[in-house]
């Protein structure tokens, strides 16, 4: 006899279970929870800034400074994010370079997140790609991070490669023996910035994903090459 529990309104139970959320929704959750996070520890910093001062406790005042600094950089990264989705509904695509957007990217990494060392190989298409510069730049930003990410306040040098046949491939490498995943695993900022990167390559049409090895990281990023014209 089957003993399986019913529902009083004769309804099915499954009708109850809500509807699962898409990768955007997902993503705008961690996002917004990222920003909670991020708002709470600048008003910690600020509080530490603000005893340092009364107390004329320079160390108390540079802790705060670099607390509030730090995460006033990752509220920047979140609201770029956001409106990279906003982006993607509708991309804009433009004639550019490659290796000329890599280059502002690095330059803009480097605004937000210090002087990283970057050996870089890039071919030069002869003709533009059409790519959507804001969001492909805030990707490269991000992957950037991720790639030199150390446990240290010092960045990781990265040995990058721009090569073009039918796709655009970028080779992001580090000599890390930590592994992407766990750097994704440890960090939400990380996680964020690797799963935003995931959402813009997918809607392009290309891949990512990263290797290990115990010398080095790398990851990889590919994009259908569409050229102007």
């Amino acid at each position: 006899m089957d003993q399986s529990p019913t529902n009083p309104t004769g309804s099915s139970p499954l009708r109850n279970v809500p509807p699962l959320r898409s990768a955007s929704e997902r993503i705008e959750d961690k996002i917004q929870h990222l920003l909670r996070n991020k708002l709470q520890a600048i008003s910690s910093g600020q509080f530490l800034l603000e005893a340092g001062i009364k107390k004329n406790d320079w160390e108390l005042v540079a802790s705060g400074w670099k607390a509030t600094k730090k995460n006033q950089v990752d509220l920047i990264r979140c609201s770029n994010h956001l409106m990279v989705l906003g982006r993607l509904e509708a991309l804009e695509p433009d004639p550019i370079q490659l290796g000329d957007l890599w280059t502002a990217s690095v330059q803009e990494f480097e605004s937000l997140f210090g002087k990283c060392t970057i050996h870089l190989n890039a071919e030069k298409s002869s003709q533009p790609c059409l790519l959507d510069p804001f969001v492909i730049r805030s990707t490269l930003i991000g992957l950037i991070r991720v790639g030199s990410h150390s446990e240290s306040d010092t960045l990781d040098e990265l040995d990058v490669q721009i090569l073009h046949s039918n796709h655009v491939v970028i080779e992001i490498k580090s000599h890390s023996k930590i592994s992407i995943e766990a750097k994704r695993e440890s960090n939400t900022s990380l996680s964020v910035e690797w799963m935003m990167a995931e959402k813009v390559v997918s809607k392009h049409g290309g891949t990512l994903r990263s290797n290990h090895t115990d010398d080095e990281s790398c990851l990889i990023l590919e994009l259908p090459e569409t050229k102007q014209g």
